[in-house]
């Protein structure tokens, strides 16, 4: 993801999105072993649930790339936004157990933190683009704009989050 974001920056476009790609594979590699490991999806603790985050930004990033005109300049936010929870793993204990609690043993947990997963992305997104805003004030307005639409879309994930968790609970 660090190799994707710098190559964005420096307008390779092709090589970017190739790495950005492989960074997801291997993301989705990690997620399916960890799967397998626990024999459940693995979002019973915290490094679980950070490897799973950048699974979501790639889907995000050719979303935005297709249905938003002028987003190139975008890019490095993606792949950027990725390797936080990434980094998050590194210093964090794997405790890839297949012991959980019976009360994640719910049909409604998995949705429940899918959604939340996906929200969180967006508002990751929507963070740094704030951060942009406030840096580079000559462009703000399209910071300002792609921001305001990450959070917008983000809302009906969180909404769905919430609800899950509550019927849940």
């Amino acid at each position: 993801n660090a190799v994707s974001a710098l190559l964005f920056i420096l307008k390779k476009q092709k090589p970017a999105v190739v790495a950005f790609i492989a960074a997801w594979v291997f993301d989705l590699l990690l997620f399916i072993v960890n799967w397998a490991i626990l024999q459940k999806p693995p979002f019973a603790n915290m490094y679980h649930v950070l490897a799973v985050l950048p699974l979501f930004l790639p889907p995000l990033w050719f979303y935005e790339k297709k249905t938003a005109p002028d987003v190139d300049w975008m890019s490095p936010v993606y792949p950027g936004l990725a390797l936080i929870p990434l980094l998050g793993c590194v210093f964090m204990r794997n405790s890839a157990s297949a012991w959980s609690s019976p009360v994640l043993n719910s049909p409604f947990f998995v949705p429940h933190v899918m959604s939340y997963s996906i929200s969180y992305a967006m508002c990751g997104i929507a963070f740094i683009l704030g951060i942009v805003y406030f840096i580079d004030k000559k462009r703000g307005d399209r910071y300002f704009k792609a921001a305001r639409e990450m959070i917008r879309l983000s809302i009906p994930f969180m909404t769905l989050g919430l609800s899950l968790g509550a019927i849940w609970a």
